[in-house]
Parts: structure tokens; C-alpha cells; sequence
């Protein structure tokens, strides 16, 4: 049952009102140790916002924002164009000429000696799979990463097709671009306003920050990450659209998650299907009535994705018969202890 209109008025208001005044009390902590973080960290001048300067802590955004305006944009811009050039023109020979295009791009952006490094893992890895042996695989894989410190590669499933529309890839470009752009320009936002990561890597400035404050950096700092992903995720998830392709769901919003568990399925999508597609296929053909307490933890694990898949009316593993007993006895207990 829906609570009231005006008690879900009341608590809107009350969220974002606390997280507007917490971001306040985050900024005002900025701003009073700005010249202590430029002088320790170096802060970078802001770029879209002239004036404020920038937090330039964390790396996995500052190096993909450079090297994105560098090299990565225009390469994905070309192969968007490529792709959509031989839909119209040579629909069936599509594949080959966007294998032509990755494997010069990457020949221009690793080089001579990266490509021919990408070939050959490349080739090993299918050559392996063809033995369908779980630790054969594992065991190449494993050593094939160890490869990945050459320098010049060190900087590094298809769903079905949709109908092809001009007129409707078009409008899903304009509008995926307009999003991409606002949440890239709200992170950077952020960034200019708060020194999340400069301040979180600072002794002084948290133990004088009110608790307000310190709220308004933990709350910020997960948001920020939230925000980050929806334009590194949004990105190659435009391009899969646009080449007919379903990209799995963007992230969910943090602030909207009650339960841990729901954050890390909703959050990951790909990354949760991957691993109920391996769980389904390697581990709940031989569940046990486990005795340790790892096995217990992880038995709870597979039963929890199970269960929760289940009630939300999606199938996704599907139990043996000589498990349902096992699955009836445990499921209240189960998710009781979790």
C-alpha cells in the first residue's frame, strides 16, 4: 500500500533538503581549506568553471576524461560512423568492416607492437576454449594478464539485433549525448564545489569538520562515483545502441538503495548477470548442505540471488530437482541469517 501524497511530499523534501544542506556544509569545508589542499595536492583551474578550482584526486575520472578528449572520443566517433555507414550501405558485410576499423584503431593507438600483442591473447584464448576445461581456462587467462605490463598495452556479448531506423538511431544519439554531457558536467560540477578525495586524504580538515560535513563528503563521494559511471557506462552503452545492440540498464541512483544487496545488483547490471550466468552454469548443479562457515556464507549467497530473482518474476537459475528439498528447508533460515 502507497503511503499518502502528501507523506511522500514530506519526505522528499526532507531528502533532498538534507542533502543540499550537507553538500553546503562539504563546500564551506572546501572553501576553508582550499589554499591547504592547492598547496599539498596542486589543485588543477577549473576548466568548465572559471574561477573554482578542481579536485583533481581521483584518477580512474581524471584519466579517462584526458585521454578520452585525447584519442578515445574521436575513435569511438569513428566507429560509430563506420557502423553506421555499412548498416546503410553494407548491411551484410557490417562485421568485417567493423573488424577492420577496431584493429586499425588499435594498431594507432597501442601501436605495432600492442596489436600484436591484442592478436595473440586473442587467438590463445579461443584456441583454449576449445577444450572446455573450466581450469585450463582460468589457468590461461591468469597467465595471459600477467602479460598486460608491457607498456604499450598497459594503457588499456552481442544481445540481439533491433531494427535499424535512421530517424530512431538519430534521436537516440541526441538525446544519449545531451544526458552524457549534463552528468558529465554535474561530476565536474562537483569537483569545482567539493574537494572530496583532496580532503578525504587530509588528517586536519576531517577532524575539524562538523558532522554535518563529514556526512555531506561520505555522501558526495558516493554519489560522485555514481555519477562517474553513468558517463564511463554511458559512453560504449550509446554506441552498442546505436549499433543495434541492448546494453545492460545504467547504474541505479545510491540514494534511492535501502538494502546493500539491491545496490550491488542494480548498480552493475552486467557484472550481476555475469555472475548468476557462472553461477547457474559452475556452482548450483553442486550445491551441498554445506558445514563450513565460508560454504554457509556462500550457500547463503547463491540462495539470496535465487530467491530474490524469483520473487521480482524473473527467472535466472533454475534449481535442480534433487535440490528443492534442500531449497525449501533453507530458504527461511537463509535469508534470515543475511
Amino acid at each position: 500500500m502507497l503511503l499518502p501524497a502528501w507523506e511522500l511530499c514530506l519526505y522528499g523534501l526532507l531528502t533532498v533538503g538534507s542533502h543540499l544542506y550537507a553538500f553546503y556544509e562539504a563546500h564551506q569545508v572546501s572553501r576553508k581549506y582550499e589554499a591547504a589542499m592547492d598547496r599539498r595536492f596542486g589543485l588543477d583551474p577549473g576548466t568548465l568553471f572559471r574561477g573554482l578550482k578542481k579536485d583533481p584526486m581521483d584518477f580512474e575520472w581524471s584519466y579517462w576524461i584526458e585521454w578520452g578528449r585525447e584519442r578515445i572520443l574521436w575513435l569511438l566517433a569513428g566507429h560509430l560512423l563506420v557502423s553506421q555507414m555499412s548498416r546503410l550501405l553494407v548491411e551484410k558485410y557490417k562485421p568485417w568492416c567493423l573488424m577492420a576499423y577496431g584493429m586499425t584503431a588499435c594498431w594507432l593507438l597501442l601501436g605495432i607492437k600492442g596489436f600484436a600483442v591484442i592478436l595473440l591473447h586473442a587467438a590463445i584464448s579461443f584456441a583454449v576454449a576449445q577444450f572446455q576445461q573450466s581450469l585450463l581456462t582460468w589457468l590461461c587467462s591468469l597467465t595471459l594478464l600477467s602479460t598486460l605490463r608491457i607498456p604499450a598495452v598497459e594503457e588499456t556479448k552481442m544481445r540481439r539485433q533491433e531494427a535499424f531506423s535512421v530517424k530512431t538511431n538519430l534521436s537516440i544519439l541526441i538525446v544519449g549525448i545531451i544526458r552524457i554531457f549534463f552528468w558529465w558536467c554535474l561530476a565536474e560540477l562537483m569537483i569545482h564545489l567539493m574537494y572530496i578525495h583532496a580532503l578525504y586524504s587530509s588528517a586536519l580538515p576531517l577532524e575539524s569538520a562538523s558532522y554535518w560535513a563529514l556526512g555531506g563528503l561520505a555522501l558526495a563521494q558516493v554519489l560522485f562515483f555514481y555519477v562517474k559511471y553513468l558517463v564511463l557506462y554511458g559512453v560504449p552503452g550509446l554506441l552498442l545502441q546505436m549499433d543495434g545492440l541492448k546494453p545492460p540498464a545504467l547504474p541505479c541512483c545510491v540514494s534511492l538503495m535501502h538494502s546493500f544487496t539491491k545496490m550491488w545488483r542494480s548498480f552493475d547490471v552486467g557484472l550481476h548477470r555475469f555472475l548468476v550466468s557462472w553461477d547457474r552454469q559452475h556452482s548450483i548443479d553442486e550445491i551441498p548442505v554445506f558445514s563450513s562457515s565460508i560454504d554457509k556464507g556462500a550457500s547463503k549467497l547463491i540462495l539470496l540471488l535465487t530467491v530474490q530473482d524469483r520473487m521480482e518474476g524473473e527467472t535466472i537459475i533454475e534449481l535442480p530437482d534433487g535440490h528443492k528439498k534442500w531449497m525449501e528447508r533453507t530458504a527461511v533460515v537463509g535469508l534470515e541469517d543475511i
